[in-house]
């Protein structure tokens, strides 16, 4: 991804991936270099249409990028998504500029897509990247080259070639200097994208970057126009829209559009970096812009992907160091909205939101915790009480949803409970359903588990799920059990060391750990995750609702069960208090 900046020529590098599949149109959710921690798969949505992931292949005789992109393309083809490889010709070099190269390179070119193509991992492929600045090609010199390439004897069958874009930003090169450096000529890059789409013969469609966020004076709202340093164009994500109308020849003029990188910096260093100046929601606001543009143009734009996801050197970009980005992007892969011309679904549909969803990672047996289960209404109908729209539990629920702080509801058992919504949920709109959940006093994890219904109708839309791991009685306190939760070394550590790691011994090994091994790892445990369990508090006396003994060194104050009497009960300072006006199930 690199750009020049305008007027000025920067030696820069390159990153970005290629498009294209036949089948079900996919999500336009996309990620350049696929890691993982940021996606969320929509389950409604079938393997492989999940969304994108570019790939780059920095040289057709590269064979270290080549595994690299290999390995990146299988574990993104894993998660259900379709694969977009970028292949340049040469490190930092889009395409030969020198016909007596074509032939070389296209045999490259073509060994290196048969080896995605063969494995089943791709059929989408750009040709390059940036080209404008990466080799200083002129606009003339890449159609030659794409040119040769797309109509080349071997070419396999059933490939998406794509022409690639210009860096944003930049100058329109006239050709390289006598030591190699760009020579620039006049306009810049949408003139570059104007006269190389002109000059193609053909193409399967167009892979474009385009940037902008709150530096050097753009606004931080991706729809908003950026104007700035008097520059001829749009200066910030907007561009895309400028580029796309730069490609005006007659039958291309409506080809696919790939947008493979998008952020909200384009210099890392020169400008905030979006590890350390991300606008919030910008990705969501960023999907919302191109879904809007979409419906107004036959859903051109096939894929959005934010530029990187694991690191391979750009830490201060990649979605995994960035947590409200990451969030942002694992809600645009879960959007239906995203699939092209499945703007709303026609009737109930619901999406999981797990931003604003808060559901505790750690709790003791039986204790009781208010849960938010948040949905977005993808639907075309309007959830109402009056309609019976309601949050339901499902299979796979274990927890018992004990009282509702809200609108009320109702539990039978911990796959027959309803939460009710307040009011209207219009299409488009999100709800938080709190209820407060109780824990089961064995095993070691719960489950929630909740989905929309219409009762009298149907479940529909997507099933809201989250983990819960749980403590044990006579298993050492709680404030043990939660670091050695947070700290899952620990147990195995002390076990090489010759330690009884039974249940009776680990408030000893805890104990050892804060005050010899590890003090302040320890005092921060205490103070933050495991804050809640720290504290001098112990109550005795108690059983859980199913007439379980409550382990009294297991308690804290805070702790809520549901006793016997179906009243919900806290461990404090004086012992267990009723909480008034609570009762449980």
């Amino acid at each position: 991804m690199k750009w020049n900046t305008w007027g000025m020529a920067l030696a820069v590098t390159s990153l970005l991936g290629s498009v294209g599949a036949a089948r079900a149109e996919p999500s336009m959710a996309a990620v350049h270099w696929y890691g993982g921690s940021c996606f969320q798969a929509n389950t409604s949505i079938p393997v492989g249409e999940r969304g994108w992931n570019v790939e780059s292949v920095l040289g057709t005789t590269d064979g270290t990028w080549i595994n690299k992109s290999l390995t990146g393309a299988r574990n993104a083809a894993g998660a259900g998504l379709r694969n977009i490889i970028r292949i340049d010709y040469r490190n930092y070099k889009a395409v030969p500029v020198s016909s007596a190269e074509y032939a070389g390179w296209a045999n490259e070119f073509w060994s290196v897509a048969n080896q995605f193509k063969n494995e089943g991992l791709a059929t989408v492929f750009i040709v390059g990247n940036e080209p404008n600045i990466e080799g200083c090609t002129t606009a003339s010199e890449y159609a030659s080259a794409f040119n040769y390439l797309y109509s080349h004897a071997g070419r396999p069958a059933g490939i998406t070639l794509l022409a690639a874009g210009p860096a944003t930003y930049s100058p329109n090169p006239a050709g390289r200097n006598a030591d190699g450096s760009c020579a620039w000529g006049a306009g810049n890059f949408l003139d570059w994208l104007g006269t190389m789409s002109n000059g193609l013969g053909a193409a399967d469609g167009f892979a474009l970057h385009t940037y902008g966020g709150s530096y050097e004076g753009c606004p931080s709202e991706p729809s908003q126009a950026c104007s700035r340093n008097g520059w001829p164009f749009d200066a910030g994500f907007q561009s895309y829209k400028q580029q796309i109308g730069r490609i005006t020849k007659a039958g291309l003029n409506t080809r696919p559009i790939y947008i493979t990188e998008i952020n909200t910096d384009v210099q890392p260093g020169q400008y905030p970096d979006p590890r350390d100046a991300y606008p919030a929601d910008w990705i969501n606001k960023a999907y919302q812009d191109v879904r809007n543009y979409n419906a107004a143009n036959a859903n051109r734009i096939k894929a959005l992907a934010w530029f990187v996801d694991r690191v391979d050197g750009w830490d201060s970009f990649a979605l995994r160091n960035i947590p409200a980005a990451c969030q942002d992007m694992k809600e645009e892969f879960s959007n239906l909205a995203n699939r092209p011309g499945t703007v709303v679904v026609s009737g109930n549909n619901a999406q999981a939101m797990a931003g604003s969803t808060s559901v505790a990672k750690f709790l003791m047996p039986g204790q009781i915790s208010q849960l938010t289960l948040s949905m977005n209404n993808t639907g075309s109908t309007r959830w109402t009480a009056a309609s019976l729209y309601r949050m339901g539990a499902v299979s796979g629920n274990t927890t018992t949803w004990s009282s509702f702080p809200q609108c009320g509801g109702y539990s039978n058992s911990s796959t027959d409970a309803r939460i009710y919504v307040c009011g209207d949920v219009a299409p488009g709109g999100t709800y938080g359903f709190q209820v407060r959940a109780r824990m089961p006093t064995t095993g070691t994890s719960a489950m929630v588990a909740g989905r929309m219904v219409q009762d009298g109708v149907a479940f529909f839309g997507d099933t809201q799920s989250r983990t819960i791991k749980l403590g044990s009685a006579f298993c050492g306190s709680a404030c043990t059990q939660c670091i050695l939760n947070e700290r899952t070394d620990l147990l195995p550590f002390y076990q090489a060391n010759g330690w009884d790691t039974s249940c009776g011994n680990r408030d000893n090994i805890v104990n050892n750990y804060c005050t010899g091994v590890d003090p302040s790892s320890c005092n921060a445990l205490k103070a933050g995750a495991c804050a809640s369990f720290c504290n001098a508090c112990r109550c005795s006396g108690g059983k859980h609702a199913d007439g379980t003994t409550v382990d009294a060194n297991a308690t804290f104050c805070g702790y809520r069960v549901c006793g016997m009497d179906k009243k919900e009960y806290e461990c404090t300072s004086a012992g267990w208090s009723a909480v008034a006006g609570l009762t449980c199930k």
